[in-house]
Order: structure tokens, then C-alpha cells, then sequence
């Protein structure tokens, strides 16, 4: 009977050491991937490499990384930045960037990028392979475990999360020679070469308006943020990038969910830069859909914010 237990023991053993080993060697080639996932694999890998040590970082979800240019902000302010949006996420994914930084570096300026979504509950995580190669963490439990994605049996047994994901394999196996691949995103960030089409406008004149159900706990979590970076005398700026005017007639609460940014601002005398009513946000020529800006547009945008950033040193 003993002999039979040892078996079992030694056939798990070699199990587990074999899953390990399958996970480790998936992960490792997964990351290498420069455009899959909307390009955040770049941007965890310097993460998690510690290879983010710039004076600006900026925070948000797709209109943070489509909008703001490093290299603009760069150039005015002579400050390095780095785009931390996220494409999709809500503000407790934007937040375990910020916890993942401040574990390893503090930043000078943390820049705010607001739109009315990132304080709505997701039921699902989007994008859920963005985290596959960087798994077990406890901080991607942490804040990730309330929305549908993973199960826990995901989240902490080696090479789960992997059974039945055959395009990350294959994307895996693909990647052991992608020297030659180019960044989808350089420092976070990626200006979109698109423009304004006619099926934008329909698609605006098909949509109905929407109220965005405020998550209690997600503003807390964001005035937290804001709080913590000023205990660590980071310099806060809240920012509104540019939407156009048609997007902003869609969101019914769109003031009221302002309105709570600007509380939170004044509360902790964060300056607020709100380029809702700019001119640009009145012509297509700068947006390729409603909530976004494309390339003109971002690099007219980001030289507009940097000068006012740079009156403020």
C-alpha cells in the first residue's frame, strides 16, 4: 500500500513539475508577442521587468493610450513619459498598474486620463489574454478575480489557464524568432492612422443614449489613487481629452459623472484640464469614431496639453 501512495506521489510530482515547466515555456514566448492583445504585452513586460523609471506616467483606458503621445509631452516638458492606458478596462485594472509602478518606482507626475466608463463595473474582463503569461500574481487575483474570466483553478494551478487557448499557443510557438516584428505601441502608447467614415455617422445616428451606473466601490478605489499619489508627493493633473460633440450627446449622466471628477479635483486641489469643449471636438476631421482622436488629432491634442503642463512647473 505504501508502495502504491509513493506512485501516486511521484506521478503527481512529475505532473506538476511538467506543467510547470509547459507554463513557464509558454509565458516566456507569449510576452515576446509585439501587437497581440491591442499591444499590452509590451507594456506589462516593462512592468514587470522594472524598465519603467520615466517623471510622467499616464493613467486611463483606450482614449489614455490612443490620445496622449509621450514623445510630444516629451519634447515640451524636457519630463520622459510613459502611457499606461489600457484598452477597455475600468479603473480597478488601471489601478493594479498603478499598484505594480509604485512597487518599484514613483513617479514625478501622474497624469489622469477620465472618460465617463472607467468608473463603471465590467462584468467580464476584456482582453483577459493580456494577463495570461504573467500568471500566478496575487495582484491580478486581486483585482481582477470580481469580473468573469478565470476561474481560480486559472489564476493559481500552472499551465490551466492554457487548455484549450490553441491561438495563444500557436502565437507561442510563433514567437520564438519575432525579432523582426515591429511595437504595436512604443512607451504605451499608438496613434491611430484612421479617419471619420460615413459608417461612423450611421452607427452614431443607431445609437441610443445611454446612463453609465456609477460602481461605489471603483470611486473609491480611484480617490485612493489620487490620495496615495499625493502622499507620495506625485504632482496630479486630471484630463478630458478631446471627444466629439456627438459622443458626449450619448452619455445622459455625462455631466454628473464630471461633476464627480471635479469634486474629487478640488478635494485634493488636483488641476483639471477639460478638452470637452475644445473646438477640435466640434469636426471630424480629428476623431476617427466619437470617443476617440486619431493620429492628427492626438498630436495636436498632446501639444496642446504639454504647453499647459509646462506653464505649471
Amino acid at each position: 500500500m505504501n508502495g502504491f501512495f509513493r506512485h501516486i506521489i511521484l506521478f503527481l510530482a512529475i505532473l506538476i513539475i511538467l506543467a510547470i515547466g509547459i507554463d513557464i515555456w509558454i509565458s516566456s514566448h507569449l510576452r515576446k508577442s509585439k501587437s497581440y492583445s491591442a499591444g499590452e504585452y509590451a507594456v506589462w513586460n516593462d512592468i514587470f521587468a522594472d524598465r519603467i523609471h520615466h517623471d510622467i506616467l499616464i493613467y486611463g483606458s483606450s482614449r489614455a493610450w490612443v490620445h496622449f503621445s509621450p514623445y510630444i509631452i516629451d519634447s515640451v516638458t524636457k519630463l520622459s513619459t510613459y502611457n499606461m492606458g489600457l484598452d477597455g478596462q475600468s479603473f480597478e485594472v488601471q489601478y493594479l498598474r498603478h499598484v505594480k509602478i509604485f512597487k518599484r518606482h514613483i513617479p514625478k507626475i501622474v497624469i489622469f486620463s477620465l472618460d465617463v466608463f472607467s468608473l463603471e463595473r465590467d462584468t467580464d474582463i476584456y482582453n483577459v489574454e493580456q494577463f495570461l503569461p504573467y500568471m500566478p500574481d496575487y495582484d491580478i487575483w486581486k483585482y481582477t478575480h470580481r469580473n468573469k474570466g478565470f476561474t481560480m483553478f486559472d489564476y493559481w494551478l500552472p499551465a490551466i489557464r492554457y487548455a484549450g487557448r490553441r491561438k495563444e499557443i500557436s502565437l507561442a510557438i510563433s514567437q520564438i524568432d519575432s525579432a523582426q516584428t515591429k511595437l504595436y505601441r512604443n512607451k504605451g502608447y499608438k496613434p491611430i492612422d484612421a479617419y471619420w467614415s460615413k459608417q461612423v455617422e450611421e452607427n452614431l445616428q443607431k445609437k441610443k443614449e445611454r446612463y453609465v451606473v456609477i460602481d461605489s466601490t471603483l470611486k473609491m478605489l480611484f480617490e485612493r489613487c489620487v490620495a496615495e499619489c499625493i502622499a507620495k508627493q506625485v504632482r496630479v493633473y486630471f484630463v478630458y481629452s478631446p471627444e466629439h460633440i456627438l459622443g458626449q450627446k450619448h452619455i445622459v449622466n455625462r455631466d454628473s459623472i464630471l461633476t464627480i471628477y471635479s469634486q474629487i479635483a478640488k478635494k485634493y486641489n488636483v488641476r483639471f484640464y477639460d478638452f470637452s469643449s475644445e473646438a477640435m471636438c466640434l469636426s471630424t476631421k480629428y476623431f476617427y469614431n466619437a470617443s476617440h482622436l486619431n493620429s492628427v488629432g492626438s498630436e495636436l491634442f498632446s501639444k496642446k496639453l504639454a504647453d499647459s503642463l509646462a506653464l505649471t512647473f
